[in-house]
């Protein structure tokens, strides 16, 4: 399923970015897609796809195979400057999260993914406004 989510993300954004998708067996963690945007920024993303939402709203979103090196990679990354985000469709929602609010992941509820979700699309993702969620970096000087 991710690759299928893979496909889609590569065809909506097409030109807007330079992405290469990762089957990297051989260092745990590895995100499935790395790009590069304009200005130089790097980052790196995490697909995830579930195929529907659990029937009652308390019950915890279970994220298969969200690990947490998968989420400590991403973490040390986006600590560095990089961009790095989990992108997980869910039905035909797609939430884009930032590392800095994937600790969680895998333990919320739909409406707590709703409220940590940078970006929630419904049907379809607003390439436009993806591109702009993506390229933002905080401002902070290295020391």
């Amino acid at each position: 399923m991710e690759k299928t989510l893979w496909y889609y993300l590569k065809k909506g954004m097409g030109q807007r970015w330079n992405a290469c998708r990762h089957e990297d067996r051989s260092t745990p963690g590895t995100p499935d897609v790395s790009f590069g945007i304009s200005r130089g920024l790097q980052g790196w993303m995490e697909l995830k796809a579930i195929d529907d939402w659990p029937r009652r709203d308390s019950t915890i979103v279970r994220i298969r195979h969200l690990t947490r090196v998968q989420k400590l990679w991403l973490t040390r990354r986006g600590e560095t400057g990089a961009s790095c985000w989990i992108l997980v469709r869910v039905k035909r929602d797609y939430l884009l999260f930032h590392w800095t609010n994937i600790d969680r992941l895998g333990e919320m509820t739909r409406s707590e993914m709703y409220d940590a979700a940078t970006r929630v699309y419904t049907g379809s993702i607003d390439w436009r406004d993806f591109l702009q969620a993506i390229a933002y970096v905080e401002n902070r000087r290295l020391q």
